[in-house]
């Protein structure tokens, strides 16, 4: 191959390296979704739409309550690279210094989910079990701020799924361990008392970077070839 043929040829690799790269970081996109929906159920299966509290934990008569979280994945496409929820706690309560949080993936409709209901314990057993989405550590120093959990491949898996439609986590503590007190997180809680937030990084589509570098190689490949026809009909 001339060496000038090879040259272009090397530039064309770096070009395509580099607008690889530049359109990962172009197209990646954080996405903030507001939840719609969200409230709990209690352990003798009850729940009201009217109320909009989310406080998870139980109370001074053992009730626990389960909260749940539902988000509108409209409109949101790609691959899904990461997954944050951002929930906002009024106050935190617990003799404990602190509790563990954990959020579920829920398998209860979204109509069932969000309707006023009595003696449904299903629902309330499905906020807190069956597969773990994350947990993080509540205390007092969360008290008037967001916390945020990650969430681990399993809820990139199912949020990926059900991309075009609505996607509901539950909310539970699972280290309560002190009857007749009071152990809870997002304590005094109202659709006006914070955000309840779903953050999505998002990544460019692989088929869309395979066809750049499918286009680019063409191009180098035409070069290539006009060149050595030029080399070859050279006197």
């Amino acid at each position: 191959m001339p060496r000038r043929t090879f040259g272009f040829m090397r530039v064309v690799i770096v070009v395509a390296c580099g607008v690889l790269a530049g359109a990962g970081s172009a197209d990646a996109a954080t996405i903030i979704i507001n939840s719609t929906s969200f409230g709990w159920w209690d352990s003798t299966g009850s729940h009201s739409a009217a109320i909009t509290n989310y406080g998870t934990g139980d109370d001074a008569a053992n009730n626990e309550h389960r909260s749940f979280f539902v988000f509108p994945l409209t409109g949101v496409s790609g691959t899904l690279q990461s997954a944050t929820l951002q929930i906002f706690n009024p106050a935190y309560g617990s003799p404990n210094p602190t509790e563990i949080l954990g959020i579920f993936d829920v398998s209860t409709s979204i109509a069932a989910l969000t309707a006023s209901g009595s003696g449904q314990i299903a629902i309330y057993n499905d906020l807190g079990s069956g597969t773990l989405f994350g947990s993080t550590s509540v205390s007092p120093a969360n008290n008037e701020s967001v916390v945020s959990i990650s969430l681990n491949s399993a809820a990139l898996a199912a949020l990926q799924s059900a991309l075009g439609g609505d996607f509901a986590v539950g909310g539970a503590l699972t280290t309560l361990s002190v009857p007749g007190a009071t152990e809870g997180v997002f304590l005094f809680s109202t659709a006006l008392t914070g955000s309840r937030q779903l953050v999505l990084n998002t990544i460019p589509e692989p088929a869309s970077l395979f066809l750049l570098a499918s286009g680019l190689g063409a191009i180098a490949a035409r070069r290539r070839k006009t060149a050595r026809k030029a080399h070859h009909a050279a006197p």
